[in-house]
């Protein structure tokens, strides 16, 4: 069916009168007025229900894929539209609505101006197109003297001087993380050269630095040091802002203590560290040799969030041994139980423990009084000096004392 006043097949009526020519029953063009064409005299009262038609098309059209193999080559040019229209629906959706469009050659739906027809201008209200505007691109001629070249600036020449300055700021723990990361990495290159290589490059940092990484990959030779494109500063100072360590957050807030229980566990104990950990805004998890729980020293039944096989120490910030002489006996011999305190230690956490733990450190090597990161919590401000000497994080200085 073609419109009543123009044969023109861009318009509403030819489009669609095309498609029920294929087998693609759509909706007549006149949607309940007489002449819907943009060309036609009454163009200017017809609105066209865009949201509603668009709709019941689509889904037609969906409904009819599986015809669409027989009438391809003639359906294509305005199946192309159809997937337009469809995506353009999609996107505005949400700002249509019955007898109007909205967002219409405007940004952001700023006005609810009519549409008329499918092309040129949709928007009945006068846009603002003057020189300027936002809509519009702008050019400016930029204001500059001497040679335009691609060169870099000579301060990229220098390679080692902020290097070096990051180095030297640096605590001596984190000094030494560096140089085990550098062995770590370096110990993965095959080319004994490139080695040599990097060590050599290294001593424009810091000879200290190059000879405990050379130490390690077993360079029997130190290699000379690499030539510099510039001399290397050595007037810039140290900056402590550069360092992770004494930048420390200073809280424990946020932290999780896992805290290794069993049957028999001093329950008041626990509910220290538990009512420490709250104040100081970090968690408690218990681990436990089953999930299901254990039964406290006040008899009262509590359920474990971890079994000790499913709970290593590294999940956590810092540990607490909460048990009785017969549950750290049993525990002595279990592997994981074992693990689960020389992992704390040896990754210089600090650890908390009651008296009936002591079989359990001195299997994993550990004694009582080694260092400051070991708090017992028998005594009655047990429990908070433990939290709050986790506020440090790690005992640093305990690497000294542990074979990394």
């Amino acid at each position: 069916m073609q419109c009543d006043n123009c044969t023109n097949l861009k318009c509403h009526g030819g489009i669609w009168s095309r498609y029920s020519s294929h087998g693609y029953p759509f909706f007549p063009s006149h949607l309940g007025r007489a002449n819907p064409c943009p060309r036609s005299a009454a163009a200017n009262d017809c609105l066209f229900p865009l949201q509603s038609f668009f709709s019941k098309c689509l889904l037609k059209h969906r409904e009819k894929r599986a015809d669409s193999r027989i009438c391809a080559s003639a359906f294509w040019p305005q199946r192309r539209n159809i997937m337009a229209l469809d995506s353009k629906v999609r996107e505005h959706r949400h700002q249509f609505a019955a007898g109007h469009i909205r967002c219409r050659d405007e940004c952001c739906a700023h006005s609810n101006a009519r549409a008329r027809c499918q092309s040129g201008n949709q928007s009945i209200a006068c846009i603002d197109r003057h020189a300027g505007s936002w809509r519009d691109l702008q050019k400016a001629a930029s204001q500059e003297d001497g040679q335009k070249v691609r060169l870099r600036a000579e301060s990229f020449a220098d390679h080692y001087s902020q290097a070096r300055q990051f180095y030297l700021s640096q605590t001596e723990t984190e000094q030494k993380h560096i140089a085990m990361a550098l062995t770590f990495e370096l110990s993965k290159v095959e080319t004994p050269v490139i080695r040599e290589r990097i060590v050599s490059n290294l001593l424009n940092i810091d000879a200290n630095l190059a000879e405990a990484v050379a130490g390690k990959l077993g360079i029997r030779k130190m290699p000379k040091a690499a030539d510099a494109m510039v001399p290397v500063r050595d007037d810039l100072a140290p900056s402590p802002a550069l360092s992770i360590i004494e930048n420390g957050p200073g809280s424990f807030n946020g932290r999780k203590i896992g805290v290794l229980v069993a049957n028999g566990t001093d329950a008041q104990v626990l509910k220290g560290i538990r009512h420490a950990a709250e104040k100081e805004g970090a968690m408690v998890e218990l681990v436990a040799p089953t999930v299901g729980g254990f039964e406290a020293s006040s008899g009262d039944w509590i359920e474990a969030d971890h079994m000790i096989d499913g709970g290593p120490s590294v999940l956590f910030d810092a540990v607490a041994l909460v048990l009785s002489d017969e549950a750290a006996d049993r525990l002595t011999r279990e592997a994981a139980a074992r693990d689960f305190v020389a992992d704390a230690f040896a990754h210089c956490k600090f650890i908390g423990f009651t008296a009936g733990a002591m079989p359990l450190l001195a299997k994993a090597g550990i004694e009582p009084d080694m260092d400051e990161g070991l708090i017992s919590l028998d005594n009655e401000k047990g429990a908070s000096e433990f939290v709050t000497s986790c506020r440090k994080l790690r005992l640093w200085a305990r690497e000294n004392a542990v074979k990394l």
